[in-house]
């Protein structure tokens, strides 16, 4: 196997933590450990305990074939603290740890994953879209994409006059063959690097939920 080319970076391992905890639904409470640790190192500490009275194999560090400690996970998942009475921003892991977290997520790897975190991160400059401005370029029954594909997306149809019918869509609220009105798309506040925002359906200036949607409140028919 190749040297790694991405060392430990604090924040890169903030996003893969984010990622995990979002793809498995864990909680930050130290109830979700033993849902962690199965997922991880693919079997349950009684197995584990088990395992290694069958073999009778001393592990350094406790880790053994790809697995983490006990210690390493609750460290990792922020269950405890990096160090007796030490500073959280002082986290570090080895490359070893971030390979087997990234690997849970279908990465090859910490180089995939901070390759690829390094190019969807940046959400805002990742979403497509389009304006009222650029309508009259669209032609009608021609598809455009809006959204994050293929993460998050929807396939819309121009059907004229600020129309647009959901051909497609993926992780969005919208049904196929929905029509509405629009002027434009924007997606909504971003809580987190690692999950990607609703996509709000701009309303016309002269809607009365024009000036709730300017304030942050979006009625749901307002969500693509």
């Amino acid at each position: 196997m190749g040297r790694n080319s991405y060392s430990f970076d604090k924040e890169m391992f903030g996003f893969l933590i984010e990622e995990f905890r979002h793809q498995f639904k864990i909680s930050t409470s130290f109830s979700d450990y033993e849902k962690i640790r199965g997922i991880i190192n693919e079997e349950t500490e009684e197995q584990e305990l088990d395992r290694i009275a069958r073999t009778k194999l001393h592990i350094k560090g406790g880790k053994v074939e790809g697995k983490l400690s006990a210690d390493t996970i609750k460290r990792a998942f922020g269950i405890i603290n990096p160090k007796k009475n030490g500073d959280p921003q002082s986290l570090k892991f080895h490359v070893t740890t971030c390979n087997i977290i990234a690997r849970r997520l279908k990465y090859r790897g910490w180089d995939e994953f901070c390759e690829k975190a390094n190019q969807n991160y940046d959400l805002t400059k990742g979403f497509k879209t389009i304006d009222m401005y650029e309508f009259s370029n669209l032609i009608v029954d021609r598809n455009i994409c809006i959204g994050w594909y293929p993460h998050k997306y929807c396939m819309l149809k121009y059907l004229g006059d600020y129309s647009f019918e959901v051909v497609e869509s993926y992780n969005l609220r919208s049904p196929l063959k929905r029509i509405f009105r629009t002027i434009g798309f924007r997606h909504g506040k971003i809580e987190s690097k690692c999950v990607y925002p609703n996509i709000i359906i701009e309303p016309f200036h002269d809607d009365s939920d024009f000036d709730l949607i300017e304030m942050g409140i979006i009625p749901q028919e307002y969500l693509l």
